[in-house]
């Protein structure tokens, strides 16, 4: 039988591993049980892994690489902005794969199960490379008069994280009303409504609501001064005022 080549041999690993990561989470995987599971003996992981830590690590860097590829092959089939960001909502990689998505549930229980200082780095890195990725293509749609300028391009950014980790983490649990596809499209359309509304009023934003629109019904929308905005990464009080007072449910 012909010997694996390295590469080969790493990926095989790799998803050996995300499968009994999956089963028995971070700490309670061992590397004879990801022997097992892809038929080689132990040493072989040490061969190409120099620990667990190591292959974890190497594991949800793989994963975020192959996701970016795709959002980059998608995106640049894109010439608006917006539809850049709407093509990014719609590929949640912790839902629209189910090879991805087994890997994301890993992280997701990694990070409240282990406090190993190299993959909580390793987690973090993960987020950042998405928060720069939503945050260059949330500037550009800015830039376009697109979407809302009134906040930082990042806290946009970490808004749809936020919806789409915990989308993620509900996903699974199979909730009638979470499960069908209106449902995901209702969810990307709200957010999209979010991220563009006050591009839709800029009149209204500054003040200059035109007569017999929705707006000129009732106060006018408040934005965020730069008093609200200390050195643009402070979270005290309401980030969205001008959402709260719209009070849409969402």
């Amino acid at each position: 039988m012909a010997r694996m080549k390295a590469p080969d041999r790493r990926r095989q690993l790799l998803h050996a591993a995300a499968r009994c990561f999956a089963r028995h989470g971070y700490r309670g995987t061992r590397t004879a049980m990801i022997a097992a599971e892809a038929g080689v003996s132990e040493p072989i992981i040490y061969r190409h892994f120099k620990s667990k830590q190591k292959l974890f690590i190497d594991l949800i860097t793989k994963v975020a690489d192959e996701v970016f590829e795709n959002w980059q092959e998608a995106a640049a089939r894109e010439t608006s902005p917006l539809d850049k960001l709407r093509t990014l909502l719609v590929r949640n990689p912790a839902t629209s794969d189910p090879r991805t998505a087994e890997v994301y549930r890993i992280l997701f229980h990694a990070s409240t199960e282990t406090a190993e200082p190299a993959i909580r780095r390793a987690i973090r890195r993960h987020y950042e490379r998405y928060l720069q990725a939503l945050a260059a293509v949330m500037t550009e749609a800015q830039q376009a008069g697109q979407i809302r300028s009134d906040v930082p391009a990042e806290w946009l950014a970490w808004q749809i994280i936020h919806a789409a980790v915990g989308f993620a983490m509900i996903r699974p649990l199979k909730i009638p009303s979470h499960a069908g596809l209106a449902f995901v499209q209702g969810t990307v359309q709200l957010l999209m409504e979010v991220l563009t509304r006050p591009a839709e009023v800029g009149a209204a934003v500054a003040g200059r609501r035109p007569r017999g629109s929705p707006e000129h019904c009732g106060p006018a929308p408040h934005r965020l001064s730069k008093r609200a905005v200390p050195g643009r990464g402070s979270h005290k009080g309401d980030i969205f005022p001008h959402e709260k007072s719209a009070n849409r449910k969402t």
